[in-house]
């Protein structure tokens, strides 16, 4: 009886599929790279010499056919997308024949378009070039042939000149496009859409500003010239933060602030106090799971608890005097209890000469400095009197300040941050959870931010610059 229980019969297998196959599956050998190359990443290499076009590719519906721009064409029947300054790679030179019969000279020539997404030339596209000598030419595409037969491809295109332009003829021209776009080189050499629309490439041009400027004032304003380093501002002793300085050496160039070719990243390995992961680097590396490695705690210790010995760029004997360090981070395999020891041991009023609670106000209230926020958070004074929000307060309502004050509390960002409680978080800590989530960014909070960066405290500008200007960058690879 009890065997019977046991017997079970096993299900039915599933019916194997009977479609035959048209063609036998390709052999993969194991020496084929199987790894894609997004030809768009290679345009930048095409060979040919670059010319700057103003180039006017044509809209029209399915029943309409191609035709060569018209000037005494009425509008509704001829609709341009037109691409300011787009390159285009000139094979050879131009060519000029004399036409004998009515005494002209014919220009033409061959040039190939980069594979862009939302560009497909055709038959009877109008460009406008530089014929030399102070005349802009317009020309019309005669010829089109697709270079591949993949998705992705360049184009060769045959040109024939027209007319001279003039400001008529332009005006003309410009009176059929229905929609305009900008050509962003640097994009396509990074494997971006390098067409944007009007308001992105402005945006475009507006990010890459503040991204130099804010790179040239965060590393001016911090760098000291007898430390050969950033330090940070407002302390009674110079301090060094190893994790800001790792930070500015890899989001700041060279050519946005060349200053940053003299900043020195000194050696203060000892108990591995850089190895463990900073909130830079989790932003760095878009990397959320990186928060739950994250020390959140810090605290300042004196270079004299270092190794004695002398060793290429030792902090110790560098003049810098004091260095933060991570208090009480999550510890590794290898179970490095002696860093939490040795400040648990020696740690250092933060105030002073460490890290002191806000910027330029100079209060111990945890409200951003340079902002007036009604609150009950200490009994220094902070009444309803001092922070009074009337409409004279520039700063008031103004999202560009809202942001985290940097205290003692935690490292460089709120608890609410490393919590993800985003309702409890400012408006800069969301943008950032943003970027470590992948979410699309929103340039006008950057803007904000960016345009009141100078009126942040010291300590707000110098440990939220590296993370507002990754915030910049993060954006820029987003238009």
């Amino acid at each position: 009886m009890s065997k019977m229980l046991f017997d079970v019969p096993r299900p039915a297998e599933a019916p194997k599929n009977t479609t035959a196959e048209i063609a036998p599956k390709p052999y993969k050998h194991s020496i084929v790279d199987s790894s894609k190359t997004p030809i768009e990443s290679l345009a930048a290499w095409i060979g040919g010499s670059n010319l700057q076009v103003d180039y006017y590719s044509q809209i029209f519906g399915g029943s309409e056919e191609l035709k060569a721009f018209d000037p005494n064409q009425l509008n509704p029947y001829q609709n341009y997308h037109k691409i300011n300054r787009l390159i285009i790679k000139l094979q050879g030179a131009f060519s000029q024949d004399d036409e004998g019969e009515n005494g002209r000279f014919s220009i033409s020539a061959s040039a190939v378009i980069p594979p862009f997404p939302n560009l497909v030339p055709n038959v009877g596209d109008a460009i406008i070039a530089d014929m030399g000598e102070g005349d802009a030419g317009q020309f019309s595409v005669t010829r089109v042939r697709k270079l591949t037969n993949n998705h992705a491809s360049a184009w060769e295109i045959s040109l024939k000149h027209d007319r001279l332009v003039t400001s008529d003829l332009e005006q003309k021209l410009n009176s059929k496009v229905t929609k305009e776009s900008y050509y962003q080189r640097d994009y396509l050499i990074t494997g971006q859409n390098a067409i944007l629309a009007a308001v992105d490439y402005n945006a475009v041009g507006v990010l890459n500003q503040h991204l130099r400027n804010i790179s040239q004032m965060f590393v001016s304003n911090n760098f000291s010239y007898a430390n050969h380093t950033l330090i940070i501002p407002g302390q009674a002793d110079a301090t060094y933060d190893p994790y800001v300085v790792r930070a500015t050496l890899k989001v700041v160039s060279g050519e946005d602030s060349p200053m940053t070719r003299d900043i020195r990243e000194y050696n203060c390995d000892d108990h591995r106090i850089p190895k463990f992961v900073d909130i830079y680097t989790a932003v760095m590396k878009r990397d959320k799971t990186l928060l739950y490695n994250t020390f959140k705690e810090f605290a300042c210790i004196t270079v004299a608890l270092l190794n004695p010995s002398v060793y290429q760029n030792s902090v110790r004997y560098s003049g810098i005097r004091y260095i933060v360090a991570p208090y009480r981070p999550n510890l590794d395999n290898d179970n490095y209890a002696t860093l939490n020891e040795i400040i648990a041991g020696n740690r250092l009023s933060v105030v002073n000469p460490g890290i002191t609670l806000t910027g330029t106000t100079g209060d111990d209230c945890r409200c951003v400095a340079d902002i007036r926020i009604p609150c009950e958070c200490c009994d220094n004074g902070c009444t309803d009197k001092d922070t009074d929000t009337d409409d004279t307060d520039s700063n008031f309502g103004n999202p560009g300040m809202d942001i985290p004050s940097i205290g003692n509390t935690s490292y460089v960002l709120s608890t609410a941050f490393y919590d993800k409680k985003l309702v409890e978080c400012s408006l800069f800590e969301r943008v950032i959870w943003n970027i470590l989530d992948d979410k699309p960014m929103n340039y006008k909070e950057v803007f904000a931010f960016c345009e009141n960066y100078h009126k942040w405290g010291k300590l707000e500008q110098y440990y939220l610059g590296p993370l507002l200007i990754l915030m910049i960058r993060a954006t820029l690879r987003g238009l």
